[in-house]
């Protein structure tokens, strides 16, 4: 849950930091993703049809897509080329007699956003209507034992948690260079006046071995501030605690970091939660519907708190790009309608960023910095 909220209470955060992010491109220039060959299953099971339900559980069902499994029909036979580009063990290559693809045909229940049921006069749990999809699973029996092969994805599937698990590997980040824009827009209205603000964020986020660096700038058009910020992790990061240190007036002081609830991502990652995300042609891309559900609930649940102060038509789209197994633009956009006590008003945030420098980002301790002390 710690994530989960992190993304509602702070989403713009969470697309400014974490995302690798995707501006104007030509999209016939953008590579393909191909690097996912698949993944063998971990465990075995007693029949093909068990492990297709094992596999609809484990692999792409999820909160934002609940699975329910229907029925399972062999497609056809692999052949031997497709048998020779599976990434299993020569061993088990030996062992193989039999390899089948399979559809498993599955339902999910699909519930109409909070504003679009009650634009139609019910709530959201009367306004679900079920969906039939279906999705492709390789079932092999290696030494009379069944396991199920999760295969490359097909655009418009739900991504698996395999694929989303080498995508979302930490240890692809921790050498890199990341660099972020995000432009917010916010207006207000009300009581006869009306106020707009712009706001631009651009940081530079630098890491390599147990050393990060942040630089970050913020500026409103008339105003300007800057901020340096130097981690040194403690264990591998980004999974260990670390000291903190800011640039104050020219001199290093170290921030106490317990007091610090923070959780430190290189990649963004929507509650550890695979079936937030469906496959492209190129990477990734966030289902918004389903995100979107979820932000007009927590939001309305956090609508309790904020006296009065009612966010609407909250929007979120989101598109990774990914190459080599690595995330390295993509493009996130949040936007949402507000109204408090007569007043109205819209704030929107594009944020874009990409990484860059893997394997070759240098980060070295500040001059004037001591970690001794």
């Amino acid at each position: 849950m710690k994530k989960k909220f992190i993304i509602i209470a702070s989403v713009i955060l969470i697309f400014v930091m974490c995302a690798a992010v995707f501006t104007a491109c030509n999209k016939d220039n953008v590579p393909k993703d191909t690097f996912y060959k698949g993944t063998l299953s971990a465990n075995s099971y007693a029949s093909s049809e068990d492990a297709a339900v094992a596999f609809l559980a484990n692999e792409v069902s999820g909160e934002a897509t609940d699975a329910q499994y229907v029925s399972s029909t062999k497609q056809a036979d692999l052949t031997s080329a497709e048998i020779n580009e599976l990434e299993i063990s020569a061993e088990d290559k030996a062992k193989l007699t039999s390899a089948e693809k399979v559809v498993i045909t599955y339902n999910v229940s699909e519930e109409a956003t909070a504003s679009a049921a009650a634009a139609t006069g019910f709530t959201s749990a009367t306004a679900a209507t079920v969906k039939t999809k279906t999705v492709t699973v390789y079932i092999l029996v290696i030494d009379f034992d069944y396991r199920y092969y999760v295969p490359p994805l097909a655009e418009g599937d739900v991504v698996t948690k395999s694929y989303y698990d080498e995508v979302f590997d930490q240890s692809k980040y921790r050498n890199s260079t990341i660099t972020v824009e995000s432009k917010t827009h916010a207006y207000a209205s009300g009581y006869g006046q009306s106020q707009s603000m712009d706001m631009t964020i651009r940081m530079e986020l630098k890491c390599a071995g147990t050393f990060a660096t942040l630089v970050m700038t913020m500026s409103d058009g008339n105003l300007s501030e800057s901020v340096e910020l130097f981690y040194v992790f403690k264990g591998t990061m980004p999974d260990s605690n670390f000291d903190l240190y800011m640039k104050d007036d020219g001199e290093w002081i170290k921030i106490p970091t317990y007091s610090i609830d923070i959780d430190v991502s290189f990649t963004p990652e929507a509650d550890n939660d695979n079936s937030y995300f469906v496959k492209t042609a190129t990477g990734f891309k966030l289902n918004s519907e389903k995100f979107n559900q979820y932000l007009e609930t927590a939001l309305d649940a956090l609508g309790s708190y904020a006296n009065a102060v009612n966010m609407n038509s909250v929007e979120c789209n989101a598109e990774y790009f990914v190459n080599e197994g690595r995330i390295y633009k993509s493009e996130a956009i949040i936007s949402a309608s507000i109204s408090a006590s007569g007043a109205t008003g819209s704030v929107s945030c594009t944020t874009t960023s990409t990484y860059g420098n893997f394997g070759t980002t240098v980060v070295e301790t500040p001059e004037g910095l001591n970690l001794e002390e």
